[in-house]
């Protein structure tokens, strides 16, 4: 019989927006590569030389962690899992935004609103 898997969505969520993203899912795709023929090329290493090898599932998100600047340290639960993969895509999709020319810098909203008064203390 075989076993069904179910996936949360902000796992699913992140791996859909990996091609988005071409040079980083090139470098996951030949680390994955690399995974699979571990046995084989460690032996062709040079020294010094580091060749990032994907293997599992959580190394993936380690991957995809290192690309993005998070730094990971600790034990993750399933919950903590689903909610980095979250934040990775959240900003995954801000830097796949497309700036074109210059472009006016937006004005942050401010959190209160300022009212000038004529009163004078």
């Amino acid at each position: 019989m075989k076993e069904i898997v179910m996936l949360d969505q902000r796992i699913v969520a992140l791996m859909q927006e990996l091609p988005n993203h071409p040079a980083m899912y090139e470098r996951m795709k030949q680390a994955e590569l690399e995974g699979q023929r571990a046995a084989e090329s460690i032996f062709y290493l040079k020294q010094g030389e580091e060749i990032p090898l994907i293997q599992s599932f959580e190394q993936g998100i380690g991957f995809i962690a290192a690309e993005l600047g998070i730094i990971l340290d600790g034990n993750y639960t399933h919950e903590d899992i689903c909610f980095l993969c979250d934040k990775m895509r959240n900003t995954l999709i801000e830097k796949r935004a497309i700036i074109i020319g210059d472009l006016p810098t937006k004005h942050k909203k401010l959190d209160r609103e300022v009212i000038q008064s004529d009163y004078k203390h």
